[in-house]
């Protein structure tokens, strides 16, 4: 006989943790399963976060473990964009009053930073917040194909670490699965934007120095060079650089135009590859 849930949800990332633990913040009667498919903490790239986030982690309550965490604080953005090569900011403690009260119907808590999170340990501290908070969750699961039933999904098959197939019903599955779209995979719904066929490579650097410690300025740089994006950021002792083109130019990051630009990233960072 298979077990049953209100809610399962299917990937333990900040969308999965962060939706279980909503559910049962506000709904604590409800029975909520998180299924990862990782055993542990793992790598991943996306560690650079927005204020916009910041009222969310509130009201889940896990905002001062975030603080707490030792992430450095992120307090803007400084851009190299378009024709004029002129650095300009984004910063975060930088808004319109009239415009704060037009969106909000009032002067909401202001927001100075967010932070620049190893995701290992950020995703972490989420998916055990949402476990505190009352949620079940299957490490090291993998979920295999949706129950249908009736026209409707009833719950997912999942195969544990020995492969053995696990069938979980519920009344509602979310899928949280990033990339992976769980979902859209077995109804053929996701539709891939033409406009946005790209490719990414991204490294980390130890021993990096803050880009002030030879400019004076904030460290927080995104450059745009020719059709592809650079990210260059700082985080503790290491920097995580980003670059993203066009599918169709991937042939030149990989036939030897990321090596230029890796000699800017690491005369940027002063650091040495990790």
């Amino acid at each position: 006989m298979s077990e049953r849930w209100d809610l399962i949800v299917i990937g333990g990332g900040p969308a999965g943790s962060t939706l279980a633990g909503l559910v049962k913040k506000h709904a604590p009667e409800r029975r909520v399963l998180i299924i990862e498919k990782a055993p542990g903490p793992r790598h991943h790239v996306g560690e650079s976060l927005l204020p916009g986030i910041i009222p969310v982690l509130k009201e889940l309550g896990v905002y001062d473990k975030i603080d707490a965490a030792g992430f450095p604080k992120k307090l803007g953005a400084t851009f190299v964009w378009g024709a004029d090569r002129t650095p300009w900011d984004a910063d975060f403690t930088d808004g319109s009053i009239q415009e704060l009260i037009e969106r909000h119907g009032g002067i909401p808590e202001k927001i100075n930073y967010a932070w620049q999170v190893k995701r290992s340990e950020y995703d972490e501290l989420l998916l055990g917040h949402a476990v505190e908070l009352g949620a079940e969750a299957a490490r090291g699961e993998t979920a295999l194909r949706p129950i249908e039933e009736d026209g409707r999904i009833a719950g997912v098959v999942t195969a544990g670490a020995d492969g053995a197939e696990i069938s979980r019903r519920c009344d509602f599955l979310a899928d949280c699965s990033g990339q992976d779209g769980f979902l859209s995979r077995f109804r053929k719904t996701r539709v891939y934007n033409p406009g946005l066929r790209n490719v990414a490579a991204f490294a980390y650097f130890r021993g990096a120095k803050w880009k002030y410690t030879y400019t004076g300025a904030p460290s927080r740089l995104l450059w745009k060079i020719e059709k592809r994006n650079l990210w260059l950021k700082k985080s503790n002792n290491r920097a995580s650089y980003q670059l993203a083109t066009r599918r169709l130019r991937s042939h030149e990051v990989y036939q030897g135009r990321t090596r230029s630009y890796n000699s800017r990233g690491v005369a940027v960072f002063a650091g040495r590859p990790q």
